[in-house]
């Protein structure tokens, strides 16, 4: 089912009674409200994943990443590369280390600010790190009538969207006590969206437990009455 922009800030209108009509200002501050709550709900849930791949080549340390990234969540070596676990390390250390060491199998990565990718030591031949993203949401704001989902956002992400793009229409009014009331449905929203996330991937939380243990198992104190008494 198609959710557009026009849609989208028909809703936030309605509520805080901004103007949602074409290439107005208000109607400007709704689009973009759209599309940094596409990137706050992308960040916050990582309900979005695609993967992109860096080509190492031989003595090279240093890389220009996408900047089409908000997030790295994971990454893995080509099934050429070293078995050898792949490490994480601060920028600096990897920095220092760059005059220290030759060229070998890849052992170490950084990020140097959000686009600059250091590896150690420089790859003797070529190599392949695969990266598991968190992307940029595709724009939807350049046709009023586009659908809201065209920006990979899933559709149990809508609510979220409504809420963020609420609140920033009504602190445009100076409405904070509404703000309050939509950004903690927003923060609600967010963890409806995470959780379905994880029943996606088969999980589930542990259930709680009603009433008393069967039996407790833990250290038992006699220092305070003496079983002789």
């Amino acid at each position: 089912m198609a959710y557009t922009v026009d849609q989208l800030c028909a809703y936030a209108s309605s509520i805080s009674g901004l103007t949602d009509v074409a290439a107005t200002p208000e109607r400007t501050i709704l689009e973009n409200a759209i599309q940094d709550g596409l990137n706050e709900i992308f960040v916050q849930t990582a309900c979005v994943i695609t993967q992109t791949r860096v080509t190492l080549t031989a003595g090279a340390d240093e890389y220009t990443m996408d900047r089409g990234i908000l997030r790295i969540l994971n990454y893995a070596q080509s099934t050429v590369s070293s078995t050898s676990a792949l490490n994480v390390i601060p920028a600096e250390e990897l920095l220092r280390r760059r005059f220290l060491v030759s060229s070998g199998d890849v052992r170490a990565f950084a990020m140097l600010g959000t686009n600059v990718l250091l590896v150690s030591p420089p790859p003797v031949t070529a190599e392949v790190i695969y990266f598991y993203v968190v992307p940029v949401p595709n724009s939807v704001i350049s046709a009023g009538g586009n659908d809201i989902f065209a920006s990979s956002l899933p559709v149990f992400g809508k609510r979220a969207l409504q809420a963020y793009v609420c609140a920033r229409a009504l602190e445009h009014n100076h409405d904070y006590k509404s703000v309050a009331y939509w950004e903690q449905i927003f923060e609600k929203e967010i963890g409806r969206i995470k959780m379905r996330g994880r029943q996606l991937a088969g999980r589930r939380l542990a259930p709680n437990q009603v009433g008393y243990p069967d039996s407790y198992s833990g250290p038992q104190r006699n220092d305070v009455y003496s079983s002789g008494d």
